[in-house]
């Protein structure tokens, strides 16, 4: 007998990195955020320092301030973008000019918060704004990791693997799939699953397109026509 166990893991913490040339604020927002258990904040007193505590570890976030002796927190967000950091951006700062707040999120801003009012409603519209840029930025990265691994098994199953539509027209096919096939990439994607089948067994394209719609799952044997004129007997199995 086979058991599979899943166990379900807390969320990792949210590492935030707190920017501010007033120590006094940078410890208020250390503070007030970490009462929530699911956020860990380093401060830095600088861009400068900002950047070192970067080169030294792994920040989900980036709170900043704007208005800064060496450098302000739209220059320190456009040279993160430039090199191609993409880490969630939040701006938080006492300067409320229109100009400003466009500007960071043209310059790749996840969001915009002024400082000011009351400490504790302000912190906690602050502390819903890192989680939903945390939220989407790892979704986002999960994405990317799916689409990685899908691509690898994709590309070097010992199988031809096609996607199609609804219509029957295929939208993806792997290497190997061409190669037996005798098609470039480019004039598969231009065909209908059909049109590779033999002309005995085209005709049960649409059944058997309806029997994987309504059951999920169909196995079935045909012919495929290669470019040559060969004719390959090939069992399928649709998902």
């Amino acid at each position: 007998m086979q058991v599979e166990v899943g166990l379900e893991m807390s969320p990792s913490p949210i590492h935030v990195l707190a920017v501010d040339d007033e120590p006094d604020l940078c410890a208020l927002s250390k503070d007030f955020l970490e009462m929530s258990e699911a956020m860990e904040v380093e401060t830095a007193c600088s861009v400068s320092e900002a950047r070192a505590a970067l080169g030294q570890r792994h920040f989900d976030v980036i709170v900043s301030d704007y208005q800064m002796p060496e450098e302000d927190g739209i220059q320190f967000l456009k040279s993160l973008r430039a090199a191609g950091d993409r880490t969630p951006f939040i701006l938080f700062t006492g300067k409320g000019r229109e100009d400003v707040v466009i500007e960071a999120l043209n310059r790749g801003a996840d969001a915009y918060l002024q400082k000011g009012g009351k400490s504790v409603p302000q912190y906690a519209e602050l502390a819903n704004m890192i989680e939903k840029a945390v939220q989407r930025r790892r979704m986002e990265l999960d994405l990317i990791e799916n689409e990685e691994k899908f691509k690898n098994i994709f590309d070097s199953a010992n199988d031809s693997i096609h996607i199609l539509d609804l219509d029957g027209r295929i939208l993806e096919i792997n290497d190997i799939g061409c190669k037996w096939l005798g098609y470039t990439k480019q004039k598969m994607l231009r065909k209908k699953i059909g049109d590779i089948d033999s002309e005995q067994y085209a005709k049960q394209v649409p059944e058997r397109m309806k029997e994987v719609i309504e059951r999920g799952f169909a196995l079935f044997e045909t012919e495929w026509l290669t470019r040559s004129g060969q004719l390959i007997p090939v069992e399928v199995s649709g998902y």
